[in-house]
C-alpha cells in the first residue's frame, strides 16, 4: 500500500505496511519452527524405535542364556 505520511490515510497505510511485514516475518518464523519440530519428532520416533529394537534383542538374548544354562 502506498504510504504518504502527510495524511491520516498515509499514516494508516504506513502502519498497515509495517504490520504486513511483521506478520510475514512471524509467519515465516512459525513455519520454520514447525519444520524444526517435525524433524525433531521424526528423529525422536526413530530413536525410540532403535531403542525398542535393541531392548527386544537384549531381552531375547537373556532368555536364550537362561534356556542354555544347565539346571541344578
Amino acid at each position: 500500500m502506498e504510504a504518504d505520511g502527510r495524511t491520516e490515510f498515509g499514516e494508516l497505510a504506513k502502519h498497515f505496511n509495517h504490520m504486513s511485514v511483521t506478520l510475514k516475518k512471524n509467519y515465516e518464523k512459525l513455519a520454520q519452527e514447525i519444520q524444526e519440530r517435525r524433524q525433531a519428532e521424526a528423529a525422536l520416533r526413530e530413536s525410540e524405535e532403535r531403542y525398542a529394537l535393541a531392548r527386544r534383542e537384549r531381552e531375547g538374548h537373556a532368555v536364550e542364556r537362561l534356556r542354555e544354562e544347565p539346571r541344578r
